[in-house]
């Protein structure tokens, strides 16, 4: 049995980078790339993918720090409306804790990962030990004979951990200790003489696949082809009535690591979206004593699906019955079908020359001019300071920002879409 353990740097997800999905959990790439190899059909031998309790603990911390940053940024950004600019939030920053953790069990039953318990107290005085002797994983240098306490933690868990499960292992792991030389070695024999077991460490998920899976060659996937999948979701009403939705959603056929990330973050929608509806309902049944009337249609459009990429453009509709008219909402996934990656504008505009938000406010202005019942008479791009906040989608035809329904015009106009570059 051979035994893929990651360090928290190789599953720690980039909040600040735009990830704003707080209720539905999920891992990076790296993860996903990692299962793949493991339950790859040309694996050596049996896999199995591990994560130390203590990078858990720590990957939900970050997660919940991110969280209250976000709730923060709202917040400033409502106190310069004085008055006006006050708003509940479902889930506090406080509350959050419990929604996080109930999230991640949830993940983690269905993903049936294998958590590795932290080392029991019998570990502690040899921890401490290897403190005052600056032994590796503590980094001992520079008067810093503490630094690595963590890392020293999620070691003694592997070991404990191996002596119950013996086997092969894999530490992923970028932490510079486990890769020195003359650490690396200490810490292999080390690991043998109290487990019998052998270990090997790497910086990234790459570098196991021609450890673990034999002959395999790398091919480019330009296409894909899709299942539609059905799926119910139902709940109690907080007036203990059953309420459920049927949603029709897209699964990509594959085994690549790229391709499992991306149906991840499909359905990671989804159940986003179903929150949102469950929570919808409650709220506004709390006045209504009776079963509530509603709508709330969920559909999507392949919209591109060659040259490597995927983009995926999710239509929502929702009508609640004391409602004049329901609510459109798109959302829109651009996906790398080689890495999994969510494309960004300017990744799609290489050749473009220059400052991108200047052009595409020079588009806006001559649309504007060409168009002029296109969009409300005061409406300008003056609030759109950077390239994220404009929503966009990508076809064959070329590249659109598009504004909701109220945001450029009335709602009688529809979404408002505006094409940047032509392919």
């Amino acid at each position: 049995m051979l035994y893929i353990v990651f360090d928290t740097n190789l599953l720690d997800i980039a909040y600040d980078r735009g990830h704003t999905d707080f209720f539905s959990f999920g891992m990076n790439r790296n993860y996903y790339d990692a299962q793949t190899i493991a339950n790859h059909p040309s694996r050596s031998q049996d896999c199995i993918v591990c994560i130390p309790e203590v990078v858990i603990s720590e990957l939900l911390h970050h997660r919940e720090e991110a969280y209250r940053n976000s709730i923060d940024r709202v917040k400033s950004t409502l106190d310069g409306f004085g008055e006006n600019g006050h708003c509940e939030f479902d889930i506090s920053p406080d509350q959050y804790h419990e929604e996080n953790i109930r999230q991640a069990q949830a993940f983690f039953s269905h993903e049936k990962i294998e958590q590795i318990e932290n080392c029991c107290n019998e570990y502690f005085p040899i921890i401490i030990n290897d403190s005052i002797m600056k032994q590796p994983p503590f980094e001992g240098k520079d008067g810093k004979a503490d630094k690595g306490f963590k890392d020293t933690v999620i070691w003694y868990s592997i070991i404990q951990f191996a002596k119950q499960h013996p086997g092969e292992y894999i530490f992923i792991t970028n932490d510079d200790i486990f890769h020195r030389p003359e650490k690396a070695n200490f810490l292999k024999e080390r690991f043998l003489s109290l487990t019998n077991c052998s270990i090997q460490f790497f910086r990234t998920v790459k570098e196991i696949k021609p450890v673990v899976v034999q002959h395999s060659a790398q091919k480019y996937i330009n296409d894909v082809k899709i299942l539609e999948v059905q799926k119910a979701w139902e709940f109690t009403s907080e007036d203990e009535r059953c309420v459920a939705v049927s949603w029709i959603y897209p699964k990509i056929i594959g085994e690549d690591g790229s391709i499992v990330y991306i149906n991840s973050q499909i359905e990671s929608i989804y159940q986003s979206v179903y929150e949102k509806w469950k929570q919808e309902y409650n709220d506004r049944k709390v006045s209504i004593d009776r079963p509530l009337h509603f709508v709330d249609d969920l559909k999507y459009r392949v919209l591109y699906n060659q040259d490597g990429k995927l983009c995926i453009r999710f239509e929502r509709y929702a009508y609640y019955e004391e409602g004049v008219h329901g609510t459109h909402y798109w959302i829109v996934k651009v996906f790398d079908l080689n890495t999994g990656n969510e494309l960004k504008m300017k990744d799609l505009l290489t050749t473009i020359k220059g400052d991108l938000l200047s052009y595409m406010k020079l588009r806006f202005e001559e649309d504007k001019l060409q168009h002029p019942d296109k969009y409300w008479k005061d409406f300008s791009l003056s609030k759109y300071t950077c390239l994220e906040d404009f929503k966009f989608y990508y076809d064959e035809t070329g590249l659109y920002i598009f504004f909701d329904p109220y945001e450029a015009n009335c709602y009688a106009s529809g979404f408002v879409t505006l094409k940047i570059f032509p392919i």
